[in-house]
């Protein structure tokens, strides 16, 4: 038996004859999505972050939600295959997603944010020395310390400080996923022994291709009351209608194409959700919807980015105390060189159906937000795409991990922190003094 100790501590994976459990990380191909934004509660979109990441943590962790949305995907893998073993094959399977966008407080706040002000522009940086301007910087980051208000103020904020959009980074928004719903066992073995995300056994249907004429449905295992005599069986847990049927699409060819037509894709969006609102009688303001599609449309240029983040608890029942976890840990998975070769945003209007489970609380848990109190188990997206890519799924970090010390998370966090403030503002404002 192989019983070589890792330079790490720990000891060898010990593989076995059809093993489960792909070596990471991995590679995807022709990987195909449909994305749909509900709206969602605050507080139970907090609710799920603290129970599930900060406080198992402790504090070492330290998530909130971005905006009020909960982002649900249909992915299609018809390739995933091990990067260290590209000789045993891929697996292709289907998979749906309960997403919330998160931001990480430890790296800035967006709970309750004034507009970010500095005079750090061209007039201002003339004549002043490099240590000066960082003093400037400074300041700015102790403001920032205090923000309050909203996404997009951030962005209005420090696109000032340090230039357009495209060479903007959020180093701290990622994408916490509370339920996962996958057709492969080797995904979901892969998925949840490796990094921890929430995977269970789900069938699924969606078209193949950006035409939706079809519904798209997740059926499970489930229950849906609890009862001595009651066995846990396959329903339906979601199904997507498209309502209007026109298949009218709105195709962005790459981010600089989403930027330049920011506005005139935000015209066409609000139009449409208006639209379908209105016809759906949902209480909503045009100048909230299109707050909220401005938000979107700044968290889907990361669509475009070289690479994302997910985080997740990670958690292994104990054999002795089946109340307790023998392991646990808030891991990190980057999603990195993403390449975008389509995509799309619908212009239709889509209804959600979530039936009550008492197994699976969607609804409640994710604090979903219906069309009506007539209709409280139906769900209109805000904004709805549809996009084809491939991207690799990289090894994990380890954020926390209970039973261990946690001090090396300070050092990370204040060396992000000064990478993020410090180096990349000085190095922008210093070929802009040159160029003065």
């Amino acid at each position: 038996m192989n019983t070589k100790i890792s330079t790490s501590g720990l000891p060898n994976y010990i593989d076995r004859r059809g093993e489960q459990s792909l070596l990471q990380p991995y590679q995807t191909y022709n990987t195909k999505a449909y994305g749909f934004y509900l709206l969602a509660k605050p507080d139970k979109l907090q609710a799920l972050c603290d129970r599930y990441l900060n406080e198992p943590a402790g504090g070492a962790a330290n998530y909130a939600p971005l905006v009020p949305l909960i982002l649900v995907l249909f992915n299609d893998y018809p390739h995933l295959g091990s990067i260290p073993h590209p000789e045993q094959g891929f697996i292709s399977y289907k998979e749906v997603v309960f997403a919330v966008p998160v931001v990480d407080r430890n790296l800035f706040e967006v709970s309750d944010l004034p507009p970010l002000k500095t005079n750090l522009d061209a007039k201002t940086v003339v004549g002043k020395k490099i240590e000066e301007l960082i003093i400037d910087i400074e300041k700015t980051i102790v403001d920032l310390e205090g923000f309050t208000g909203t996404l997009e103020e951030l962005i209005d904020g420090i696109e000032t400080f340090v230039g357009s959009i495209e060479n903007l980074t959020l180093d701290g928004v990622t994408l916490f996923t509370p339920f996962i719903f996958a057709s492969d066992s080797i995904a979901i073995s892969s998925g949840r022994e490796v990094y921890g995300f929430p995977k269970q056994w789900g069938w699924i249907e969606m078209p193949t291709g950006p035409d939706i004429n079809q519904p798209l449905s997740l059926e499970a295992v489930a229950w849906q009351i609890f009862g001595i005599n009651n066995p846990a069986i396959r329903q339906r847990i979601t199904q997507v209608t498209n309502k209007t049927e026109t298949n009218t699409r709105l195709k962005v060819e790459d981010l600089a194409d989403l930027i330049a037509n920011r506005d005139a894709i935000r015209g066409q969006l609000r139009q449409f959700a208006l639209a379908g609102y209105a016809d759906l009688q949902i209480a909503v303001s045009p100048e909230k919807l299109e707050r909220i599609i401005d938000i979107i449309l700044i968290i889907l240029t990361r669509l475009f980015d070289v690479s994302f983040e997910n985080v997740f608890l990670k958690q292994f029942r104990d054999a002795e105390e089946g109340e307790k976890a023998c392991y646990q840990a808030v891991i990190k998975a980057p999603f990195e060189n993403i390449r975008v070769n389509d995509f799309q945003l619908y212009c239709d209007q889509f209804i959600f159906e979530i039936p009550e489970l008492e197994s699976l609380e969607l609804k409640e848990e994710l604090g979903l937000i219906p069309v009506s109190d007539q209709h409280p188990n139906q769900f209109a997206p805000i904004v709805s795409y549809y996009s084809a890519f491939r991207f690799k799924v990289a090894n994990g970090t380890i954020l926390w991990q209970a039973g261990q010390p946690t001090p090396w998370l300070l050092q990370r966090y204040i060396e992000r922190r000064v990478e993020q403030y410090v180096e990349r503002p000085v190095k922008r404002l210093w070929r802009l003094l040159q160029w003065r």
